[in-house]
């Protein structure tokens, strides 16, 4: 799931949360140049991390605004 949070020097930041299929492992810096061989510089998200499920919800719908806080504390750690 790709979001942008804010950025107080350029306006906002592209970030994702991935999550893997079973069995499987990535690196942030391979998923990162795997979407580099795809994507053009700045749709590449500047922050990845890897999840085990996404919050969703009643209706099953991710709520990317609660991903966007929860990247929001992980970067001010």
């Amino acid at each position: 799931q790709v979001f942008s949070i804010p950025h107080p020097r350029i306006g906002e930041i592209i970030c994702a949360f991935a999550k893997l299929n079973n069995g499987m492992h990535c690196e942030v810096d391979e998923l990162k140049q795997f979407l580099a061989d795809k994507l053009t510089d700045y749709k590449i998200p500047e922050h990845i991390r890897f999840v085990d499920k996404f919050p969703r919800t009643a209706l099953g719908k991710v709520t990317k605004f609660k991903l966007a806080e929860e990247m929001q504390k992980i970067l001010k750690q």
